[in-house]
């Protein structure tokens, strides 16, 4: 079997050889994992082969603690651009010395602008 990036999450996680239980926590482990890394890589693609070897083995040495089977390169390269991906779209990113902004000023950001409400804002 080959998996390919845009496979479903069910084949990939047959891939893997997980049961539902473990390819969630799985999944929890590479979101946590790119987390840490977002904030000096933006993409996966931008990650030196070292590096990424380097993570599939942290990784695997967490599934292994917990009896979760290791994954391949094949199943990291399948799984972190999509944690990336979801990463950036939430917004979840904080770049090192960057300081959140309270959520009104956020939201604010966010909203089309409108000459009722922008007026009124000093």
């Amino acid at each position: 079997m080959v998996l390919r990036v845009n496979d479903c999450s069910e084949m990939a996680r047959l891939y893997a050889r997980h049961d539902k239980d473990q390819w969630r926590r799985f999944l929890n482990i590479t979101h946590e994992e790119a987390q840490e890394l977002i904030s000096t890589v933006s993409r996966w693609t931008d990650m030196t082969p070292n590096k990424k070897a380097e993570l599939r083995q942290r990784v695997n040495e967490l599934l292994d603690s917990e009896d979760i089977p290791q994954v391949d390169s094949d199943i990291m390269n399948w799984r972190m651009p999509k944690a990336f991906k979801k990463i950036a779209r939430s917004g979840d990113v904080s770049s090192p010395g960057e300081t959140s902004r309270s959520v009104g000023q956020s939201e604010a950001r966010q909203l089309p602008w409108d000459p009722v409400r922008d007026s009124m804002q000093g």
